[in-house]
């Protein structure tokens, strides 16, 4: 888009501040330094942004870190000559939780702030209704597990009150819930491409780069990553702001030696494994090791330092990669 709109000649200049969880893998080999455009970004492209600021009577975080920082620097009033390249320093001072990143036209951070942001005017109140430290508090959070950090926090809250936490309670079972069915999708999808190759299996579960590095091997197949990520959804259901730190495992099976059909067969396999017996749901709803061991029927404890331990059916417990979790 960026572009067919600088061949278009419809924009000069243009300066973007993106805020977002692996923000820098939107630019990182993919933004040109010829057409114009700087992007400033919250993250590198392999690491969650932050959530700042949570507000008791909201019930919410009011804003992510690197947002805040910015309209708080620029609200607090900064020299007229402030460039670019000095608004980023000051920014990635602040924003210590996660590792901004520079990408497109470098030239371009030597010009000053104003050319792009106008100052406030003397008598706007703009400053007064950001977030800040004297309105909320100031709690750091990655996104990636801002909802399950929410509803504690709403549930601690509500018991100070004295109010009924049922309600609440609840809704962070469900998406402790969801955290836990998704590491173990994804980890026996993982299984299913390695085979028993550890090494594999543990290149598609991590990482190798540092978080803070902003340039590095971007997305190479598109289309596969696209396309497994739409068969997940279909068959597994929806991802959510903190399963979406899976898709890294489809990102590097798709641009590894896997190739996409062997990726949506392995997600298909998973995604599409029937609930064959009642034992699989009776064992997921006994919560401590020494219930799981004493069930009349078939079911293994099985820890992982990943997720939280789980009672789990013995068919399934023998299809979980022995080198994430330890079952007895």
């Amino acid at each position: 888009a960026l572009k067919k709109m600088h061949s278009a000649g419809q924009y000069s200049e243009m300066l973007l501040y993106i805020e977002a969880c692996e923000s820098g893998s939107m630019f990182n080999g993919i933004l040109p330094s010829d057409i114009n455009v700087l992007a400033m970004t919250a993250s590198s492209p392999y690491e969650s942004s932050y959530a700042c600021y949570f507000n008791n009577t909201l019930g919410v975080y009011i804003g992510d870190c690197f947002s805040n920082h910015l309209w708080e620097h620029e609200d607090a009033g900064v020299a007229p000559a402030e460039t670019l390249r000095q608004q980023f320093a000051t920014l990635k001072r602040k924003t210590n939780t996660s590792h901004m990143c520079l990408y497109g036209d470098l030239t371009m951070a030597s010009q000053p702030v104003s050319a792009f942001i106008p100052p406030p005017a003397p008598s706007s109140p703009l400053g007064s209704s950001r977030a800040s430290p004297s309105s909320s508090e100031v709690a750091m959070v990655s996104s990636r597990f801002v909802t399950e950090d929410t509803l504690r926090r709403r549930l601690e809250f509500a018991a100070q009150l004295g109010l009924d936490t049922s309600d609440i309670s609840m809704q962070l079972e469900s998406e402790l819930h969801s955290q836990r069915e998704a590491a173990v999708a994804f980890s026996l999808i993982a299984q299913a491409l390695a085979g028993e190759d550890d090494e594999a299996l543990s290149d598609l579960l991590g990482q190798k780069v540092q978080p803070g590095q902003c340039h590095g091997k971007g997305i190479q197949d598109f289309d596969c990553l696209e396309n497994a990520m739409t068969l997940y959804e279909d068959l597994c259901g929806p991802f959510t702001d903190h399963t979406l730190m899976y898709a890294g495992v489809l990102q590097r099976a798709c641009d590894g030696a896997h190739g996409a059909l062997s990726v949506h067969r392995a997600v298909e396999k998973v995604c599409k494994a029937p609930e064959t017996t009642s034992v699989k749901s009776k064992c997921h709803q006994l919560t401590t090791l020494e219930d799981c061991k004493a069930a009349p029927y078939s079911c293994e404890w099985c820890k992982s330092a990943a997720v939280p331990s789980k009672c789990y059916a013995e068919a399934e417990a023998k299809k979980l990669p022995p080198a994430i979790f330890s079952c007895q």
